[in-house]
């Protein structure tokens, strides 16, 4: 039998203070938690009523973007447990187009999200800066945690 979203999110919360208590930033008011990853842009916000407003980040992806539980565990670790790439597009010092990809294996890439808009320098050279962040966690034992919390959601 599944789990419920709030067990579900009480677990990922208990998961997070075991393996990173001195990273974990809890945020807490009368409805609403959220959970930030030390000083990334990394974080987990859901309401108390646990209706697609579970939003993860670097950027909101809403539960609804996200699908199912299965796919919220697995996004929300693997931007802490997998390499990630930002590339973001310049014409001039306006940056027109950012993207950020999740690497699942050697070079291959999950585009986690972008965003857009049309540049007004459009005669200005397009350059592109690409920036990788390394896995915020290495840790075996973390990822076999994660592996029972996916089997637990069945």
């Amino acid at each position: 039998m599944p789990i419920s979203d709030k067990i579900l999110l009480q677990h990922i919360e208990d998961l997070l203070q075991e393996y990173l208590p001195n990273d974990l930033r809890i945020e807490k008011t009368e409805d609403q938690t959220r959970l930030t990853i030390g000083e990334t842009r990394i974080w987990i916000e859901y309401n108390e009523d646990f209706e697609e407003e579970i939003l993860i980040g670097v950027e909101h992806r809403g539960r609804r973007h996200l699908g199912t539980q299965n796919d919220l565990v697995n996004t929300f670790f693997n931007l802490l447990t997998k390499r990630i790439r930002i590339c973001r597009s310049f014409k001039g010092t306006f940056c027109f187009y950012e993207t950020l990809d999740i690497e699942l294996s050697d070079n291959r890439f999950y585009e986690f999200w972008s965003t857009g808009g049309f540049s007004i320098y459009f005669w200005k050279t397009t350059t592109v800066q690409i920036e990788f962040w390394e896995p915020y966690i290495i840790n075996p034992a973390f990822e076999r945690r994660i592996l029972d919390l996916k089997i637990a959601m069945r």
